[in-house]
């Protein structure tokens, strides 16, 4: 999905709409008013406001799995999918944020919207996969445990990272850094090659 300049532009002034108000409550017209532009304007780039939510989740993924590419000659891998797990985290990590996130999951989960219910299934489908591809990469490389499955390690550190997300929403630990010396070591823990016992 590439996307104009005034395309972005809508799309971020959606997200903070979202943010505040909730998704259901937000309108068109709070969109435009806050993007500077008409709803006709808005129209011609987005049908409406789940158009609006699919692009945003779609932007969102496209991120991560650039990342998550991006890293795959690292020759530090532990500490280059800590970082990638610290942005992504951090792209959530204002409390509005992270109640948009987990709205647009709910809505996804209510089933009421086909545009956001696939554009949030192919979203988590496209991060666990290029997450499990970098995974792969690394267990060639002798840097990440070779006997782990990577599409179920992939799932599993995906969930870690929602699972932040949901917490930062429901205000725990709002008054606490973040976890990222503890998300390190259970990667490092996680993901490091096993030592392989030495022949007597």
């Amino acid at each position: 999905m590439t996307l104009s300049g005034r395309a972005e532009e809508l799309l971020d002034a959606a997200g903070r709409c979202f943010a505040h108000g909730g998704f259901h409550a937000t309108t068109v017209a709070e969109i435009s008013l806050e993007a500077g532009c008409s709803p006709g304007l808005l129209y011609r780039y987005f049908a409406g406001k789940e158009a609006l939510v699919a692009a945003l989740v779609e932007r969102e993924a496209q991120r991560t799995v650039a990342r998550l590419e991006a890293i795959r000659g690292s020759t530090d891998m532990l500490g280059a999918l800590d970082r990638v797990a610290v942005a992504s985290v951090g792209d959530w990590d204002d409390a509005r944020a992270a109640s948009l996130h987990v709205q647009i999951v709910a809505e996804a989960a209510r089933g009421q919207s086909a545009a956001v219910s696939e554009s949030v299934r192919r979203t988590y489908s496209d991060v666990i996969d290029a997450l499990a591809g970098t995974l792969r990469v690394a267990q060639q490389a002798g840097l990440v445990d070779d006997e782990l499955d990577a599409a179920a390690t992939a799932r599993l550190l995906v969930a870690i990272v929602n699972g932040l997300v949901m917490l930062r929403a429901a205000g725990v630990g709002a008054d606490q850094p973040p976890p990222q010396e503890a998300t390190g070591a259970v990667l490092a823990r996680l993901l490091r090659p096993a030592r392989k016992a030495q022949p007597t």
